[in-house]
C-alpha cells in the first residue's frame, strides 16, 4: 500500500470532507487527490520518475503535501529543505541529495536566484503557485492519471539531520517507514477521522509533517495548517476551531502558555497534546495541565526513526514525570550496554531501535550508515535508563556525557533541575577540561525576565537538588543560547 493509494481511498469515501485548511483556502480530499495527480504529471513532464530527488523550499504550505503524495505516485524522493538555512547550507543539501528538481514558493525567489549558480546539478527550478502546485501543470497534465507504484521499501522522503556536531546527513525514509509511524499514532494516541489537528511546527521537520499531520490525512481527519507559528493565532484556533490534537516543540507550547496566561482561555475540544524535539520542562507540563485541563504528553523520537518512538501517555504523566514513556505499538526500543546486552533498571545505557520505522540509511554515506545501524539495530547515541516498569528516562547524548573524577555526569539531568527554577528561562550544560577532575560541568543559563539570579545562587540551588559532584562548577549567563537552523542547541560552541 502507498500513501497516494490511501489518499485515493479517502477521496472515494468522503470526497467533500476538509483535508487541509490553510488560511482561507479549503482543500477537500477530492481536491487533494486531484492536486496530487496533477503535481505528479507536472513532475513527470520535467523528467522526474523513480528515484528522482525533488527538493522543496517554503514556509508551511499545501504544496508540500501535493509533492509528498505525487512522489508516492511516481516513485520520486521528496527532500524538504529547512527554510532557516543559509544559502551555503541549502546548496550543500541540494548537492548532498543529488536534487534535480527544486520547487519553491515565491517567498524564496531571491534566495533561489542566489542558489542557482551554487547548485548546477539542479535541472529544473519551479515556483509553486500561491496555493496550488497543480496550477503549474498544463490542462492535459491536470487530468493525466498515473499508476501508483508498489515498492514499500523504496525511498520516499529524505530528511537531513540537524547537524549539531557536523555536516547534516540525509536520512532516507521509505513508504513503509511512514506508514508504520502513522499506524503507531493512529493506534496509540489514538487518532481517528473525527480528529482535527493544528499544524504550526515546520513541516520540513519530521515532527511537523509526520506527527499527527500525515496520520490524520491517511485516516481521514482534518489538518489546519499555519504558514508560521504564531501563539496568538494558534490559541485562537485551539479555542474556536475544534482542534482535538496538536504536536509542538516545547518553546511553542511555552509561548501558548504565556499568551493565555491570565486569560480565561478554554480549548474545548483539545484532548491530545504532544511535545517533542527537546525535553519539555516539568514546570510547563504542570502549567499546561492547570490552565487547560489537558496533559501535555512527552515523547521521544528522531528523524532516522520516522519521528516517534516512545510516548509518555497522559495516564502515566503524573507518576512518571520526566520520562519519555514506553515504546509505541510498532516500535522495538531497548537500552543497552556497550556489548549490546540490556541494562538493568537504573543503569545508564544507549537507546537502540530496530523496527519498521528505522530509516533505510544515510544517502550516499555507507560508512555512517554502517556505524549507526548494526545487527539490525539503530544506535541513537542517546543515553537513558529504563525502570522496572519499562519507562525510559533520557540522560543526554553519548558524546556529551561528562566524566568528572571517574563519575559519569549526564547534562540532561542537570538541565532538568535548572529549568525547573522560576528564575531560569533555559539552560545548557557541557563538560569543560578541569586540571583536578579531568572534566567539570559548566552551566550556560538564560535568566527569566526580571530574574537577578547570581552564579552562587544557581550553584547552591543545584546542590540542594542533585548530588554535589553533579553541580556546575561554573555558571555563565547568556542572553540567548546558540542554536542551529532547526532550533537545537549547538553545545559544541559552548565547549569552546
Amino acid at each position: 500500500m502507498t500513501l497516494v493509494a490511501i489518499l485515493s481511498k479517502q477521496a472515494d469515501r468522503h470526497p467533500g470532507k476538509v483535508a487541509i485548511r490553510f488560511g482561507d483556502i479549503i482543500v477537500t480530499y477530492a481536491d487533494l487527490r486531484r492536486r496530487a495527480r496533477a503535481t505528479a504529471a507536472l513532475l513527470t513532464a520535467q523528467g522526474a520518475g523513480r528515484g528522482t530527488k525533488i527538493a522543496h523550499l517554503s514556509f508551511n504550505d499545501i504544496a508540500f503535501f501535493d509533492l509528498l503524495f505525487a512522489c508516492s505516485q511516481i516513485g520520486a524522493v521528496l527532500v524538504p529543505v529547512n527554510f532557516r538555512l543559509t544559502t551555503d547550507e541549502i546548496a550543500f543539501q541540494l548537492q548532498n541529495s543529488d536534487t534535480s528538481v527544486m520547487v519553491h514558493s515565491a517567498d524564496f525567489a531571491q534566495i533561489v536566484a542566489q542558489l542557482k549558480p551554487m547548485a548546477p546539478a539542479v535541472r529544473h527550478w519551479l515556483q509553486s503557485g500561491a496555493d496550488d502546485m497543480a496550477a503549474l501543470a498544463t490542462p492535459h497534465q491536470r487530468i493525466a492519471p498515473m499508476p501508483s507504484r508498489h515498492e514499500p521499501d523504496a525511498p520516499l522522503v529524505m530528511i537531513h539531520t540537524s547537524g549539531t556536531t557536523g555536516r547534516p546527513k540525509g536520512a532516507l525514509l521509505s513508504e513503509r517507514n511512514l506508514l508504520t509511524t502513522a499506524l503507531n499514532q493512529i493506534a496509540d494516541f489514538p487518532l481517528s477521522r473525527d480528529d482535527i489537528t493544528l499544524t504550526c511546527a515546520p513541516i520540513f521537520h519530521a515532527g511537523g509533517s509526520l506527527i499527527c499531520t500525515l496520520p490524520l490525512l491517511l485516516v481521514g481527519g482534518s489538518v489546519i495548517l499555519q504558514k508560521h507559528f504564531d501563539p496568538v493565532a494558534a490559541s485562537a484556533h485551539l479555542q474556536q476551531d475544534g482542534v482535538t490534537c496538536m504536536f509542538a516543540a516545547p518553546a511553542m507550547w511555552q509561548a501558548i502558555i504565556a499568551e493565555c496566561s491570565g486569560k480565561a482561555a478554554v480549548f474545548p475540544a483539545l484532548r491530545l497534546c504532544l511535545s517533542g524535539g527537546a525535553a519539555e520542562t516539568e514546570r510547563s507540563m504542570r502549567q499546561f495541565r492547570e490552565m487547560f485541563g489537558v496533559t501535555l504528553m512527552q515523547g521521544y523520537g528522531l528523524s532516522e526513526c520516522s519521528s516517534t518512538s516512545t510516548v509518555l501517555r497522559a495516564e502515566d504523566a503524573e507518576t512518571h514525570l520526566g520520562s519519555v514513556g514506553k515504546p509505541m505499538m510498532m516500535n522495538r526500543v531497548r537500552v543497552v550496554r556497550a556489548d549490546g546486552t540490556d541494562v538493568e533498571p537504573g543503569e545508564v545505557g544507549e537507546i537502540v531501535q530496530g523496527d519498521d520505522t528505522v530509516m533505510l540509511g544515510y544517502y550516499g554515506n555507507p560508512a555512517a550508515t554502517a556505524e549507526t545501524i548494526r545487527d539490525g539495530w539503530l544506535h541513537t547515541g542517546d543515553l537513558a535508563t529504563i525502570d522496572a516498569e519499562g519507562f525510559i528516562y533520557v540522560k543526554g547524548r553519548k558524546k556529551e556525557m561528562i566524566i568528572s573524577g571517574g563519575e559519569n555526569i549526564y547534562p540532561a539531568e542537570i538541565e532538568q533541575v535548572l529549568n525547573a527554577h522560576p528564575g531560569i528561562a533555559e539552560s545548557a550544560v557541557v563538560g569543560q577540561p578541569d586540571p583536578r577532575w579531568g572534566e567539570t560541568p559548566v552551566a550556560f543559563v538564560v535568566r527569566a525576565p526580571g530574574s537577578t539570579l547570581s552564579e552562587a545562587e544557581v550553584i547552591a540551588y543545584c546542590k540542594g537538588h542533585i548530588a554535589s559532584y553533579k553541580k556546575p562548577s561554573r555558571v555563565v549567563f547568556l542572553d540567548t543560547l546558540p542554536r542551529n537552523a532547526s532550533g537545537k542547541i549547538r553545545k559544541f560552541e559552548l565547549q569552546g
